[in-house]
């Protein structure tokens, strides 16, 4: 995790597409990798072999029963995670000795390492009990943490400023480089650009002139008007 930051910063302005509205939160990213491990046989005798993607399909069966200990964040709301790729065997005639699954979490200001640890170890300890030969590990791939602007901030009044309009304020659920930039530091930042964060990742994204220029307007308000 970006725990520190960048030094030397006093707030953070991140062009990202917020739909006209100012952004004041967003989730954090904590990528998992996890494998488990069989023994190979050829597939005309699976019981010479241990198949890993069942140990997996024991494992994710025991892990989305696993729920998340935390109160919601009161703009964020809760965590979340998602499975979004399972990749195991070599070819249909031979029992796999791997599996790969990819966990993709989206973590709320409060939220740690070890939170995410512990559903892991609990999906381990429950696949064991099914599965005497279970056997993975876990990797984090990536590990950036939520932020959020401080309540009450000023930033927030000089981006109502820059605008020349009363913005509507949120969060959103993907994350951005100020988690890189701010890490774990309590530093005034907002998320304001052209464009709707709902199209983000989709083949029709689009960007309207009036938005691209509104936004120029914004930031040379914002950026000649700021003080720290």
């Amino acid at each position: 995790m970006e725990e520190e930051g960048i030094v030397n910063i006093g707030a953070v302005l991140v062009g990202e597409p917020s739909d006209g509205d100012l952004l004041l939160a967003h989730k954090g990213a904590a990528w998992v990798e996890v494998t488990t491990y069989g023994q190979t046989a050829h597939g005309s005798m699976p019981n010479l072999g241990v198949n890993a993607i069942m140990a997996m399909n024991d494992f994710l069966s025991a892990f989305t029963k696993q729920k998340f200990n935390i109160e919601p964040h009161p703009v964020l709301g809760m965590p979340t995670y998602s499975i979004d790729k399972v990749k195991g065997g070599v070819a249909i005639n031979v029992v796999p000795d791997s599996c790969t699954c990819s966990i993709d979490f989206r973590t709320i200001p409060g939220q740690r390492k070890e939170d995410i640890e512990t559903m892991l170890k609990a999906a381990f300890a429950e696949a064991k009990m099914n599965n005497k030969k279970f056997s993975a590990e876990y990797k984090f791939r990536c590990l950036l943490p939520s932020v959020s602007c401080p309540a009450g901030d000023k930033i927030i009044d000089y981006a109502q400023q820059a605008a020349g309009k009363k913005l509507k304020q949120r969060g959103v659920n993907y994350f951005t480089d100020a988690s890189s930039l701010i890490g774990e530091k309590n530093l005034p930042m907002i998320i304001y650009g052209p464009g709707a964060d709902s199209q983000a990742h989709q083949p029709n994204e689009k960007l309207s002139l009036d938005n691209f220029f509104e936004a120029i307007e914004f930031y040379e308000n914002f950026i000649s008007n700021y003080k720290i």
